[in-house]
């Protein structure tokens, strides 16, 4: 005689892929800012005041930049990045639609949410 147990299927996740997404969700990024140089903003207000197409970068010096992307000449200084906590400097940005908030990565791997309000 046979044992026919009813086959049982079950869904494994790998530890590693469930503890990243318990590190992502526990993620708080750190504030810093661009000391503003102007009236300018990298936030929805001042995107939805403009009809041209604009990009924010980061340079050598750290400081944000706007410009347009038909243009990128005339670019404008939004001011330089302070507020940095256990980083010496920002490496990379990154604009996240789904948010429109702008973030900063840093040398040391902090992520930062930057804004010109501090």
């Amino acid at each position: 005689m046979t044992d026919r147990s009813p086959l049982v299927r079950t869904r494994v996740v790998p530890t590693a892929v469930a503890a990243a997404a318990v590190a992502a969700s526990l993620l708080s990024p750190a504030l810093a800012s661009a000391e503003a140089e102007g009236a300018g903003s990298f936030g929805a207000k001042h995107r939805a005041a403009h009809h041209r197409l604009t990009s924010v970068g980061l340079t050598s010096d750290q400081r944000l930049v706007e410009f347009a992307v038909s243009d990128p000449s005339g670019a404008r200084s939004l001011g330089r990045i302070s507020g940095l906590k256990g980083d010496g400097r920002l490496v990379g940005i990154d604009f996240r639609v789904q948010n429109g908030k702008l973030y900063g990565v840093g040398d040391k791997g902090g992520v930062y949410t930057l804004d010109d309000k501090a």
